[in-house]
């Protein structure tokens, strides 16, 4: 009797470890959640791990390792590579987790690593493990600098060229209609959205007086455009940039931005159209430190299309000599203005491009 009580134990080790398995296997799930779409760089935002057991077994041990992303860390300042997480499972029972997380880096950070689970039946004779894919991102935006750097290119903007500017509506630049006050000229009058509404509509045209910037990211950092990347410098370009728009939009200035960089379920795309300087800012949270193109291609497409009387600034660490070239040929009524990087490779003493206004503003020099 003793015999058989000894096998049927010896059995049952054996055997209930994976008949438990076989009932909780892929039953139990992972869901990640953030508290926020984006985050400035440094600040806190809460994960939320739900881990839900779906059959009707318990899970007596339930261990849930979640990689980070490079730019997300679980704690300030320091760099965390995983989140571990230990519960347990009733039947048919969920648990929701939360930790925070760290924003370090700019850019969009995703969880692309499956979470790895590990269960065991409660008595520890056998540790299963799977994992399952996770999905979840936040967008981290780059950070401004200080104010002072976006001022003295801005100011060479306002008196470097002089620009005849009229203090009437501009009539290419139809903008809607609406309706029509004494003193309109009749010439300005919406004949088919006034029969259309039943009222007198006029058209309404932006001024003249508005000015608009091109804000120009190169994401080239080599000769070749493939060739390689250095995110630190291509970080610096996203700081400098979303406070250059910051700076122009306060003060009146419409706003287009272009970029080589490519940005992810975009990635070819180059020209943004008009963006208020929150959308420039998103968009290049969201950019990558890789270049999509040659700038000398998208340079080209730039200056056949840019509207005359325009500024271009453009935010760059590297030009090759064919490059500097073409921004050396002028155009009548485009003024270019450079903003170098950190570690610009084009800088030579105090002068940027012959024939282009070159700011040399430094993170570290503006404060």
């Amino acid at each position: 009797m003793l015999t058989l009580l000894s096998i049927s134990l010896v059995a049952m080790a054996w055997l209930w470890p994976r008949l438990w398995y076989r009932f909780v296997n892929q039953r139990v799930t992972v869901h990640l959640t953030l508290s926020h779409r984006y985050a400035e760089l440094g600040t806190a935002v809460t994960l939320e791990c739900e881990v839900k057991n779906q059959a009707w077994l318990p899970c007596p041990s339930v261990e849930v390792v979640i990689d980070l992303p490079d730019g997300l860390s679980a704690h300030p300042g320091k760099r965390t590579g995983s989140l571990r997480f230990r519960t347990y499972l009733l039947p048919r029972q969920s648990v929701r987790l939360r930790t925070k997380c760290y924003a370090q880096a700019r850019g969009l950070q995703q969880f692309r690593l499956p979470a790895m689970l590990s269960l065991n039946e409660g008595f520890g004779l056998r540790t299963f493990f799977h994992s399952q894919d996770v999905v979840a991102e936040i967008v981290v935006l780059p950070a401004y600098v200080d104010d002072h750097a976006a001022s003295p290119a801005a100011k060479a903007l306002n008196g470097s060229l002089e620009l005849f500017r009229w203090l009437h509506p501009d009539e290419s630049l139809f903008r809607g209609v609406r309706p029509y006050q004494y003193g309109d000229p009749i010439k300005h009058m919406a004949w088919r959205a006034s029969a259309t509404t039943g009222q007198w509509m006029v058209k309404q045209y932006s001024s003249s007086t508005e000015t608009t910037v091109y804000l120009v990211l190169n994401a080239q950092l080599f000769d070749i455009h493939w060739y390689g990347t250095r995110k630190d410098e291509f970080d610096a370009l996203a700081s400098l940039a979303a406070t250059y728009a910051r700076w122009f939009e306060s003060r009146g200035f419409r706003l287009q931005f272009v970029a080589n960089a490519l940005i992810p379920r975009d990635p070819l795309r180059q020209f943004h159209g008009p963006q208020s300087a929150m959308g420039i800012r998103l968009l290049l949270g969201r950019a990558e430190a890789y270049a999509n193109s040659d700038f000398s291609d998208l340079w080209r497409r730039l200056r056949a299309t840019a509207n005359p009387h325009s500024h271009v600034v453009v935010f760059a660490s590297h030009f090759t000599p064919a490059q500097l070239a073409m921004i050396r040929q002028p155009r009548m009524g485009l003024d270019v203005t450079v903003v170098p990087g950190p570690t610009a490779t084009f800088r030579n003493g105090s002068q940027g491009p012959a024939g282009v206004h070159a700011d040399h503003t430094r993170k570290e020099g503006a404060q």
